[in-house]
C-alpha cells in the first residue's frame, strides 16, 4: 500500500510540474550562448529520458520492493 501511495503522489507532482518545466525549457532564449552550450541544451531532454529509462531498467533488475 505504501508503494501505491508513493507512486500516486509522484505521478501527481510530475503531472503538475512537467508542463511548467517544458514551457520554461522551450521558451529559453539561447541567442547569446556559445554554440557548444546550445548543442548541450538541445540534447538535454534526450539525456533526461535516457536517465529515466536507465533508472527503470535498474529498478526492474534490482526489484521495485527492495531498498538500496
Amino acid at each position: 500500500m505504501k508503494i501505491a501511495m508513493g507512486v500516486i503522489v509522484v505521478l501527481l507532482v510530475v503531472a503538475l510540474l512537467a508542463p511548467v518545466a517544458i514551457n520554461q525549457i522551450s521558451s529559453t532564449d539561447t541567442a547569446t550562448w556559445d554554440a557548444d552550450v546550445v548543442t548541450f541544451w538541445n540534447i538535454l531532454p534526450l539525456l533526461g529520458i535516457l536517465g529515466i529509462g536507465l533508472f527503470f531498467i535498474y529498478k526492474a533488475v534490482r526489484g521495485f520492493g527492495e531498498t538500496d
